[in-house]
């Protein structure tokens, strides 16, 4: 199988060259589109060929990028990749076994493990007979990725057919997305299909940094300055949507401690909007 990447980079140009080279080192990574959101940003390395392009719109956002950069593959397989996380060697070589091994599989999500320093990397090569293939079935909505209190993985974590791909892709509400795209994207996934598959064993490279958008290398940023943006929206979807917060309202109060107000608001926002794709 051949396989797509798509980057998205917005303000993460010191990190940019780490994760094209972790792209373009994979054995079945036939094109690399890097799509520069709000810049024209060329790393210092001469990266040329056919294997790679670079595609430079207006500031738009993560979700806006990810759609124009999928428009742009051409692989069987697509996978994503923010500008500042690293893809595992031989990353692809798995990937493309359970692809092989697993017809059904349309998505596949892998879980993040965090970095500060690249020479905290051991990248030490796994192979698919190392790994686990869970099939969540109807669970699909309840699993999380740890530590994060939502559905799915960060958006690096991310792959699928790319047959499967035009079904997801592009996706709407591109101005609600400017960050956190990985919501949506593993919303409509999880809702197009009836079942999402993790694969345990190996993970993504994902990088803490202090311009990282949610968390910086220290932990998580502060959240206050977002609650009142989605205090406004959460309060929007309730009045349009009443019937789903019988149930929801019981999981806040289980879970709606100060530090999970955020990914509440998003989580919920989310799984709304693409439903509504959906009816």
């Amino acid at each position: 199988m051949q396989f797509s990447v798509v980057i998205t980079n917005y303000n993460h140009h010191d990190y940019l060259a780490d994760a094209i080279d972790s792209a373009l080192s994979q054995e079945n990574c036939a094109q690399v589109v890097v799509v520069n959101d709000g810049n024209t940003f060329r790393p210092n390395k001469p990266y040329s060929g056919s294997r790679i392009a670079f595609v430079d719109i207006p500031h738009s956002g993560q979700l806006a990028a990810i759609n124009r950069g999928f428009a742009q593959a051409t692989g069987d397989i697509v996978t994503l990749l923010d500008a500042d996380d690293i893809y595992p060697a031989g990353y692809f070589d798995v990937l493309n076994d359970a692809y092989e091994r697993t017809p059904s599989l349309n998505t596949l999500y892998v879980r993040p493990w965090c970095f500060r320093m690249t020479d905290e990397i051991e990248n030490e090569q796994v192979h698919f007979a190392d790994c686990e293939l869970t099939n969540m079935g109807p669970l699909r909505f309840l699993s999380t990725s740890r530590p994060y209190w939502w559905l799915g993985v960060p958006t690096s974590g991310i792959s699928l057919r790319r047959t499967f791909g035009t079904k997801v892709f592009p996706i709407p509400y591109e101005s609600d997305w400017f960050i956190g795209a990985d919501q949506p994207i593993c919303h409509r996934i999880n809702l197009l299909q009836d079942t999402s598959y993790y694969l345990e064993g190996i993970n993504i490279h994902y990088r803490l940094h202090d311009n990282n958008q949610f968390t910086t290398s220290t932990g998580n940023k502060p959240i206050e300055q977002r609650e009142e943006k989605y205090d406004k929206q959460l309060r929007n979807i309730r009045a349009s949507y009443p019937e789903l917060f019988t149930f929801t309202e019981l999981l806040k109060s289980l879970f709606d401690r100060h530090r999970n107000r955020y990914r509440w608001y998003k989580q919920l926002k989310g799984f709304v909007y693409m439903r509504n794709l959906n009816e």
